[in-house]
């Protein structure tokens, strides 16, 4: 399988299609890796710089996620997609949950291994703007960024930084989430693995 078939898994599993009937919110273990790992590039050193597994993690504390959803529990850790050889992505996140009204918040976080890897998670960037889903840039936040808004069901905040992608989904919370509530909750997990990678 090439970069389209991967796009297809990542983009399935990360929250803005979970709730378009593409996947479960959870992130689940899957081959992210469907090739050779890259190979030699000669693109240069500076062209790209492979994102360390070791800064995975949730920099989000229960406290932050109730800024958005103030019933949540405290939040769970999902099935991580560690990288292996070969494998072009990893991706981790955490999900925090009000069991009363199902409503619930989902942190995601992938990493580049591979050039393709990156280029996966370049065209991932707003997927999942289909059935009359809004799609709005976000300046101010990472690189680049991109707020989804499927109107009453989820709000979607994504975006790029070196070799990472980042998204917060906010499911089933009415009234629906603006992008104003996600960027302080985007900006903490960013500065959270940014401090990480310069310890």
């Amino acid at each position: 399988m090439g970069v389209a078939a991967v796009r297809l898994i990542l983009v399935c599993l990360t929250p803005w299609l979970a709730a378009n009937g593409c996947g479960s919110a959870s992130l689940v273990a899957v081959d992210g890796g469907l090739g050779d790992g890259g190979g030699d590039h000669s693109d240069g050193p500076d062209t790209f710089v492979p994102a360390p597994y070791s800064l995975a993690g949730c920099f989000l504390t229960t406290a932050d996620v109730q800024t958005i959803l103030p019933t949540s529990g405290v939040g769970q850790g999902l099935d991580p997609l560690t990288p292996l050889p070969g494998h072009w992505y990893w991706s981790t996140g955490c999900r925090w949950s009000d069991s009363a009204n199902g409503a619930y918040v989902v942190l995601s976080v992938e990493g580049a291994l591979t050039l393709e890897g990156n280029a996966v998670l370049d065209s991932s960037l707003g997927l999942g703007a289909d059935g009359g889903a809004s799609v709005m840039a976000v300046d101010g936040v990472g690189e680049k960024a991109v707020y989804v808004n499927d109107a009453g069901r989820s709000q979607t905040l994504s975006a790029r930084f070196g070799s990472f992608l980042a998204s917060i989904a906010a499911y089933s919370i009415t009234p629906d989430v603006p992008e104003v509530s996600l960027v302080p909750l985007m900006v903490k997990e960013i500065d959270g693995i940014e401090r990480a990678r310069d310890l």
